[in-house]
Parts: structure tokens; sequence; C-alpha cells
């Protein structure tokens, strides 16, 4: 998929000699094409090109969800045996925080997954244990309340 900002002919045609397809519009402003004419692709929209489109979108929410959560970007390493360590480290985290929460769903819903609400939910419960711990409290008495689950699940995003 080609993003407008670089689509010029030139490199498109760049693109087409490697035996690889380009999806995307051409840029009009830079005098190669009338803005009046209408480009298609000649892939035909089919369940394989929709399923492209859909992994796209995943990687994207991963790399997205690895920035702003798992610190992704936040490495000061010049060597390129610790870069590679942070980011394996900080991909691995997001992976194993989507497992957990992919093995507490509830099976009767489609699995919907946001690090958002998973770190919200963390936050949480680290909350609720030390203030079970710090005041003293039943913790049986506590874990058992019925609004125990809206305290836990309190400022997540609705899925």
């Amino acid at each position: 998929m080609g993003d407008a900002a670089y689509s010029t002919l030139k490199w498109v045609n760049a693109i087409s000699q490697l035996d690889l397809d380009v999806i995307g519009k051409l840029r009009c402003d830079m005098g190669e094409v009338k803005p009046i004419v209408s480009l298609y692709t000649t892939i035909v929209w089919s369940v394989n090109l929709k399923r492209k489109i859909r992994v796209v979108y995943l990687v994207n929410f991963i790399f997205r969800d690895a920035k702003q959560f798992t610190g992704l970007t936040d490495c000061q390493a010049r060597d390129a045996q610790k870069l590679e360590f942070h980011f394996n480290a900080s991909l691995t985290a997001l992976n194993l925080a989507k497992w957990e929460a992919y093995q507490q769903r509830d099976i009767t819903q489609p699995f919907v997954f946001s690090m958002a609400s998973y770190k919200r939910r963390k936050l949480n419960l680290h909350l609720l244990e030390r203030f079970i711990f710090n005041f003293d409290l039943d913790e049986t008495l506590i874990k058992s309340h019925p609004n125990y689950q809206t305290l836990y699940n309190y400022g997540i995003l609705a899925s």
C-alpha cells in the first residue's frame, strides 16, 4: 500500500520493476497525472487483498501500542545488539500482555485487545491490593464483593 506523499509515477514504476503491486493514489501535484483522471489498480478486490489490508492494520496497531505503552522508541543505545534487545523486550512485553488478556477473555464474546485498558486494569489491581494490604482488610471479603469488578474495570475503554 502506497502513501500518497511518496506515490509519484517514478516511484510506482520502480516498485513495479520489482514485481510488486502498488495499491494507492498517485500524486497529482507533481504534474505527472491530471487531477481529473481516476486511476484504479488492476488488482481485483479479493479476499487475499482484504487479508493483506487487515494485516497491515494489525501491524500498525502492534507498533502503535509498543511505542505508546512499552517504550519501543525510548531506548538511547547506539549499539545494534542493545537496540535489538530493547526492541525484542518491548514487543515481548506487548505480546505477553496480549496473551494474558486472551487467556482471561470471555469466550462468548469476540476477543478485543486494548493495551490502554490492560494497563489501566493492572494499575487498578495494584491499587486495590495496596489498599487491602495497607488498611489490613480481609482480602477474600473485598474480592468477593459485587463492586470489586467495577473497581477493577474502572476507567477502561469500552470494547
